[in-house]
């Protein structure tokens, strides 16, 4: 019977324990959490509550502080920074010097340091003397303050820089790749499964997601910002590059094998197994065998999509302010190289719209223009299904390719949206907005300098449901 009864406090206890713990660490808005009178009375004192986090708020009395859930404060109000929580950590600052505070708002580092990087994990980078280095939650000394700059990439890895050179490190300082390049992109979006670029001397060679260097120092693109030199790998394992005169190819980027030759002028993205290319002037189609396709026999090629690609043909020349100029048409071919849709289309290079698969057929439907006036370039645009028939008129001045059933569009210098019926969805009033890739969602718009978006369409702050 007495041990049972002990069992019995016990339970009681720790459920009470609990219980405690569970109040002490509330997360919500301040007056669903703290008792009303006190709150009532804590609005008189400060200018701003926070919403709490795991027990603590930061709150405003010409600086800042941290009060608890019963309203006490816990930290004075004398920091010129409190930052929201991060694991289990607030940074905080006072007279442009850093420290952070843990979880219950106890002082674990002072603000000593001169700068901070927010981190998930165990390291806490800060930088002391000019120098970047990494501290764990106690303020003790993990990785000495010897880096000129560091990156974070993940909880495994990051990037220090010593001498203006740049490496890739594990936590432990174990290196990945050693502190001597000019420049590193490591494993492209973050994936563990793609290539990283390593740029020294004006030159890049490819790591594999093994991160073993598979090419010598041979590719253009000396620096992050000529990047445009090589794109995004394809199918997991090929990637374009460009050697010396911009002479593009492809390559497989875990052996480093040549795939295609770098001899082409141009180089599209693999789509459907094949990939456009210019050669001599001329456009044609080649596969990854670089076996030829269709012949190079157009003046302008697009990438294959939905079994059809946009091709022109050389019809004539014709007097413009720049001179003599070409003079295309435009029209759609299979994968035989055979016209489905007839080269009748004016160029559409006043496009507005800058997304970069507007070319191509997507949702059954594909951006086509038509003349206006003497104008020898399409200059409204509108969508045409795969025979060539207007879906939509050409009544824009650019038009985007459709995602989701949703396509962009522009009109007197304003952004909109449309569905595939040509209704308008998200009105035409927009100043500008940002890309979006084949798989996103999400369109963001821009008015007044100010970003919106969401899907559905958040405009100015309204969430507006968008028809389907």
């Amino acid at each position: 019977m007495k041990t049972k009864t002990f069992f019995c406090l016990l339970t009681l206890v720790l459920l009470v324990l609990s219980c405690s713990t569970s109040d002490k660490h509330q997360s919500g808005k301040p007056y669903d959490i703290l008792d009303k009178e006190v709150y009532n009375k804590i609005q008189q004192k400060y200018q701003l509550i926070n919403d709490f986090q795991e027990g603590t708020s930061v709150v405003l009395d010409s600086c800042y502080g941290l009060i608890d859930v019963q309203g006490d404060e816990i930290l004075p109000c004398i920091y010129d920074t409190i930052l929201e929580l991060t694991n289990e950590y607030r940074i905080i600052c006072k007279n442009s010097k850093y420290g952070f505070v843990d979880i219950n708002g106890k002082i674990c580092i002072e603000c000593n340091y001169e700068d901070f990087k927010l981190s998930r994990n165990n390291y806490l980078p800060f930088k002391r003397n000019n120098k970047w280095g990494f501290l764990d939650k106690n303020g003790d000394v993990k990785i000495q303050f010897k880096y000129e700059n560091i990156n974070l990439l993940n909880d495994s890895v990051f990037m220090g820089m010593i001498g203006n050179k740049w490496g890739v490190l594990k936590y432990n300082e174990t290196p990945i790749f050693e502190i001597k390049y000019d420049a590193i992109i490591y494993k492209l979006s973050q994936n563990e499964t793609a290539p990283s670029f390593l740029y020294l001397n004006d030159k890049l060679a490819i790591a594999n997601s093994k991160n073993q260097i598979v090419t010598d120092f041979i590719f253009n693109g000396s620096t992050i910002q000529n990047i445009r030199y090589f794109e995004f790998p394809q199918l997991g394992k090929y990637l374009k590059l460009a050697k010396a005169g911009k002479k593009y190819g492809l390559i497989n980027y875990e052996t480093g094998e040549t795939i295609i030759p770098f001899k082409y002028d141009r180089l599209g993205k693999i789509s459907e197994n094949i990939l456009c290319a210019k050669l001599d002037d001329k456009y044609g189609y080649i596969d990854l065998s670089n076996q030829i396709v269709i012949p190079f026999k157009f003046e302008e090629a697009e990438n294959f999509s939905e079994g059809l690609a946009r091709v022109g043909i050389h019809k004539g020349y014709f007097n413009s302010m720049f001179g003599r100029l070409p003079y295309n048409l435009y029209g759609f071919i299979d994968k035989t190289g055979k016209f489905v849709i007839e080269p009748k289309f004016p160029d559409p290079m006043l496009n507005s719209l800058y997304e970069s698969e507007k070319d191509e057929f997507h949702e059954g439907l594909a951006v086509m223009g038509k003349r206006v006036g003497n104008n020898m370039l399409a200059k409204k645009f509108g969508y045409i299904d795969k025979v060539g028939n207007w879906i939509i008129p050409p009544i824009y001045d650019g038009a985007g390719g459709f995602i989701h059933n949703r396509a962009i569009v522009m009109e007197n210098e304003k952004y909109g949206c449309i569905n595939n019926k040509g209704e308008v969805i998200i009105d035409i009033e927009y100043d500008d907005y940002q890309g979006r890739r084949q798989n996103d969602s999400i369109i963001i718009f821009k008015k007044n300098d100010a970003y919106s978006g969401g899907y559905p369409f958040s405009i100015s702050g309204d969430i507006r449901s968008v028809p389907s």
